[in-house]
């Protein structure tokens, strides 16, 4: 049963984004990859997008622990950058 409710409780905290941090990922859309990778870094990842640009994909794993059970989870950011190195979408989310 306690595995049953802290499950349901990483997913529902797993799925929680403020306004907040949707609009701080909002700001990224038509900014230069440059600028992305000048303020965060390398990405962990970068994939083709299927369209002649990419996907730059920065992943953390998260680990804790509850009454002597250990979970781990990976969160995730995609930035989809275009053939013209400007950024056009964004989506998050854990695994």
């Amino acid at each position: 049963m306690r595995v049953l409710i802290l499950s349901a409780f990483m997913l529902l905290m797993g799925c929680a984004t403020s306004k907040k941090q949707i609009a701080k990922m909002d700001s990224w859309i038509n900014q230069p990859k440059s600028e992305l990778l000048s303020t965060n870094g390398a990405p962990t990842r970068v994939v083709s997008d299927g369209l002649g640009g990419e996907i730059l994909v920065y992943e953390r794993m998260d680990v804790g622990g509850i009454n002597g059970m250990t979970f781990s989870q990976t969160t995730f950011a995609e930035f989809y950058v275009n053939s013209s190195g400007i950024i056009y979408k964004w989506r998050r989310g854990s695994r």
